[in-house]
């Protein structure tokens, strides 16, 4: 009932803008429609609207939750991991310029001994011992930088051999 009285009162006021008899029909039928397009679907917009400001309302909490995780991991939880790979990055770089640098120098001494060249292959031998040295060095440091004063032990008891070749001939001779 409520719904045929409400229709009917929307009916009486479009007749009611109705300003003359000459309007067409077209018209008439525009403004009758703009007297209650209002009312058309006004449920479901206002669920839309509900829809949506509680869509941003969980955006904004979701917003606030990760950037407090962020903040909380960041500045608790990783700050002395950012620090420790940061040094560790740092150590490692020398390490890698000595690993590099030992490789060619084995390649030169490899081919020293090939050309039985035995000023280039003892040249290369002290060289390559320098570098050993540092790099044994840095392997140290950077073992003891991450585990403190587990391995330090075996880096300051343990005797390391090595093989070299001997030149001109296709034999190796150990090298302690």
């Amino acid at each position: 009932e409520a719904e045929s009285e409400e229709a009917q009162r929307l009916e009486q006021q479009a007749a009611s803008t109705a300003t003359s008899d000459t309007e067409s029909a077209r018209q008439a039928a525009a403004k009758y429609l703009q007297s209650w397009s209002h009312v058309i679907m006004a449920s479901e917009g206002r669920s839309l609207r509900t829809l949506t400001v509680r869509v941003q309302g969980l955006l904004l909490l979701l917003a606030v939750l990760a950037s407090g995780g962020y903040f909380f991991t960041s500045f608790y939880l990783f700050r002395d991991v950012a620090k420790k790979n940061i040094l560790l990055i740092d150590y490692t770089g020398l390490f890698r310029a000595y690993s590099i640098s030992s490789c060619f120098l084995l390649r030169n001494r490899m081919l020293a001994a090939y050309r039985n060249d035995t000023s280039a292959l003892a040249g290369a031998e002290t060289t390559l011992a320098t570098i050993a040295e540092r790099l044994r060095e840095q392997h140290k440091s950077n073992y003891e930088a991450v585990s403190g004063d587990s391995l330090r032990a075996y880096y300051d008891e343990a005797t390391l051999s090595a093989w070299s070749p001997v030149p001109g001939d296709s034999e190796w001779r150990l090298v302690v």
